[in-house]
């Protein structure tokens, strides 16, 4: 996947991803967040996902470790994205196992509004 759109609005991460997910733009991602989280305190982060084509299956995944390191620095995590990756989201953010709430959506605005509780 690559980071195609960066947007920093106060305490509002906004990523924008596309194609293929690579380790190395999940570690973008992270340092991203812990540059923000250093300025703000805490972070809201809203994922766009457009034209995904899934997980590089050419990475080792099996780095777990490395989806956590920052998780707990983020307030709330929205995932905007074609339902049928719904699952492999929530698991791939590792919802439920994390301090920050994480919530999965078909729709931009319906993401951002549920954002704004944790403002």
């Amino acid at each position: 996947m690559s980071i195609t759109r960066i947007e920093q609005q106060d305490d509002l991460l906004v990523l924008q991803l596309k194609n293929h997910c690579h380790i190395a733009d999940v570690r973008q991602a992270q340092a991203l967040l812990s540059a923000m989280v250093e300025q703000t305190g805490s972070v809201r982060a809203l994922i766009l996902v457009e034209e995904f084509a899934g997980w590089d299956p050419s990475e080792n995944w099996s780095e777990l470790a490395l989806f956590g390191e920052q998780g707990d620095d983020a307030r709330a995590i929205a995932v905007v994205a074609d339902p049928r990756w719904k699952d492999e989201a929530m698991l791939f953010l590792l919802a439920g196992l994390r301090q920050a709430e994480v919530a999965f959506f078909t729709d931009e605005s319906a993401a951002r509004s549920w954002l704004t509780q944790f403002a």
